[in-house]
């Protein structure tokens, strides 16, 4: 599910049904824009400074995490002239994973936080999300229908 899983406010219906859905061995891959520096309501910081040494200006990039553990959901747009806001459901990556993980007939066996690289820095949008090249802007996981527990 591609960057869906935010958008659904019930993932125990899911993943109740993902062991029924996939075949002994099946997979089940997932992205969600990431937990930590997306959808907790970070907020962007940017600092300009001169390096005394060389005299170059040095910008410094970081996020602002004030809120983690107890979002409430919100609202936004997944596409630019989107109508109708949809509804974000922040999870902690904890309980994102958990409730896949927590009857033991997945496992999870491959998690990557792809982060954006200088080739897609913007230098017209000082602000971009691009820009943060060492900070990943997805979560993805792989979760796998143990063959030992098949129904």
């Amino acid at each position: 599910l591609n960057m869906a899983l935010m958008d659904i406010e019930r993932l125990d219906i899911l993943a109740s049904a993902l062991p029924r859905l996939l075949n002994p061995g099946g997979v089940f891959v997932a992205t969600v824009l990431h937990p930590v520096f997306f959808t907790s309501n970070a907020s962007r910081s940017i600092s300009i400074s001169f390096d005394t040494e060389t005299g170059e200006q040095v910008t410094t990039r970081s996020k602002i995490i004030t809120e983690y553990l107890d979002v409430a959901p919100s609202k936004g747009i997944a596409c630019p002239n989107q109508l109708v806001k949809q509804i974000y459901y922040h999870r902690p990556i904890h309980e994102l994973l958990s409730v896949f993980l927590k009857d033991g007939k997945l496992v999870m066996d491959a998690i990557e936080e792809p982060a954006f690289t200088e080739d897609d820095f913007d230098d017209k949008r000082v602000e971009s999300s691009t820009n943060f090249t060492q900070l990943p802007a997805i979560l993805a996981f792989r979760l796998k229908h143990r063959v030992d527990k098949f129904e």
